[in-house]
């Protein structure tokens, strides 16, 4: 079939346009299964799908000399132009646009990835349909020798009236990366706000939040389901890399309390925030998961653990062998690294269930809910 996106085959980002979305959710669940089975997983995997495209509320554009980009497939120096990403949802565009112009009459001072000099690096445009707000986190080379020059430039941006957010963060000319824990606010805040399960969360500009809003409220109310089904009298629940509290904060009507661990501390900041503006009885700790047998755990808890791609660290791995909470959910964005470590978890867990939420279409990523009892 026909890609619906103009730079499909060249941009770097989606890879699964050309195949039918239909057929694509199967193969992604066909994927789950058959990695699932490897290592002796044999129950029906099940999978939810939403909308093919306009889903994503996050995208990180790169500044080159015609404006901004996204990668070339296969050629990460080099920058295809992107004038709009059909899987972006139409927040993000209308930014998008406006960046572009700003950047045809400001001609700002780009980064230059091969000489490994300039200042600009990446647009990153975030949005929340939730309260209709959207940011542009400008990424700047802090080592610039003209660094005050262009944040005067970007100043004239701030008059836009499609971002409620502008912000400035600084990172090392050697460092490729899109966030910054060093940024400066120009208008607005540094954080955006989404709804999950009637909570408000509050995630920042600079932090990590679920690019598909909607498939991971669908997520999030499926995990939902899964502890609702079991008996929780006198239980705790443990939210492994927690981040800002998506599933601590939406599940703690569930718990005696919940304990929220993650190890970026402005996003345990914030938790900390969502527990209490949502009056939900929990407290969240700044704390390396690898870490985790040094802490003072609650004896009876069910634990929910959603590590990165990278997976979880061993020692995070054999504590839960040696815990034995009663009840683990594993949520896996990397379902091959998902293989790996069930094999260690299975010496004292059956899986239950399984479910695939595709919170990625037209690219070969999923999530993976995989429900561990004790046996």
């Amino acid at each position: 079939m026909d890609a619906k996106c103009k730079y499909f085959g060249r941009c770097g980002g989606c890879t699964l346009q050309h195949v039918p979305y239909d057929a694509q959710v199967e193969q992604k669940r066909m994927r789950v299964e058959s990695l699932l089975r490897r290592v002796g997983v044999g129950c029906p995997v099940d999978i939810l799908s939403g909308s093919p495209f306009g889903y994503r509320n996050r995208m990180d554009f790169i500044f080159h000399e015609k404006g901004l980009g996204l990668r070339k497939r296969n050629d990460w120096k080099t920058i295809i132009d992107i004038e709009d990403c059909p899987i972006a949802n139409d927040q993000v565009n209308e930014l998008l646009k406006d960046v572009r112009s700003w950047f045809v009459k400001e001609s700002p001072n780009i980064f230059d990835i091969r000489r490994q000099s300039g200042c600009l690096k990446y647009a990153v445009i975030r949005s929340s349909l939730f309260r209709k707000s959207a940011s542009v986190s400008f990424v700047m080379n802090e080592e610039f020798v003209r660094l005050q020059e262009e944040r005067d430039r970007i100043r004239s941006f701030a008059g836009s009236p499609s971002a409620e957010n502008v912000v400035l963060a600084f990172v090392g000319k050697k460092s490729d990366v899109s966030i910054s824990e060093r940024y400066e606010v120009l208008k607005g805040s540094s954080f955006l706000e989404e709804d999950v399960r009637g909570c408000v969360l509050k995630h920042s500009i600079q932090g990590f939040f679920q690019n598909n809003p909607a498939m991971a409220k669908e997520m999030v109310d499926h995990v939902y389901r899964l502890f609702e089904n079991h008996e929780r009298k006198g239980i705790s629940l443990l939210d492994l890399f927690g981040g800002v509290g998506t599933f601590g904060v939406c599940l703690s009507p569930l718990f005696e309390e919940v304990l929220i661990v993650e190890s970026f501390e402005e996003s345990v900041q914030l938790a900390e925030e969502n527990l209490k503006e949502n009056k939900r009885i929990g407290k969240a700790i700044c704390f390396d998961a690898e870490k985790i047998g040094r802490m003072q755990i609650p004896e009876k808890i069910f634990a929910l653990v959603d590590p990165p791609r990278s997976g979880m660290p061993r020692k995070t791995l054999d504590w839960l062998v040696e815990k034995r909470p009663q009840v683990l959910v594993y949520v896996s964005c990397n379902p091959e690294q998902l293989a790996k470590e069930l094999p260690l978890l299975l010496k004292v867990f059956r899986v239950e269930s399984v479910k695939v939420f595709d919170l990625f279409p037209q690219t070969e990523h999923c999530e993976v809910v995989v429900e561990c009892l004790r046996r």
